[in-house]
């Protein structure tokens, strides 16, 4: 799957348990699902916690790293 990279400030991500998480600048994310109509989950390459980040911010403040 993709990778990306925070290329921005830290932004806010919500894991399964609806907590919040907040993405480092820097931080590689990779995607993990590929949904059509919800957000996609993505990993945390540092801590590996999987978490959901919308496609706005995924636009606006990533790039892409890697993958395939």
């Amino acid at each position: 799957m993709k990778q990306y990279i925070l290329n921005g400030a830290c932004q806010e991500a919500t894991q399964w348990d609806g907590s919040d998480y907040k993405i480092q600048h820097g931080e590689i994310i990779t995607q993990v699902t590929n949904r059509k109509i919800r957000d996609n989950l993505f990993r945390v390459e540092s801590d590996k916690r999987i978490v959901q980040v919308s496609q706005s911010i995924l636009e606006r403040y990533f790039d892409v790293y890697g993958g395939d």
